[in-house]
């Protein structure tokens, strides 16, 4: 993926751009996506986040990561 932007409409109903990083399936066969907002936390790092993903055709929903074991595997990959 190269620096693909978007947008996500946050809790506040705002709309917020994001550049996506990298999207990869586990073998649980969900879609996930890394993606950063460009925020530099306060040890001069990007802050990147991941969620699930679903849908298609360029109409995409967050799905919530609720395991541990799913983050575990999530941390693997990254």
């Amino acid at each position: 993926m190269n620096d693909k932007l978007f947008y996500v409409i946050n809790e506040d109903g705002i709309r917020v751009d994001a550049r996506a990083l990298s999207k990869f399936r586990l073998s649980n066969d969900v879609d996930y996506l890394t993606y950063t907002y460009d925020e530099i936390n306060d040890e001069g790092m990007i802050k990147i986040y991941v969620t699930g993903v679903v849908g298609e055709s360029g109409n995409y929903s967050y799905k919530e990561i609720t395991s541990d074991e799913e983050w575990n595997n999530i941390k693997t990959i990254i």
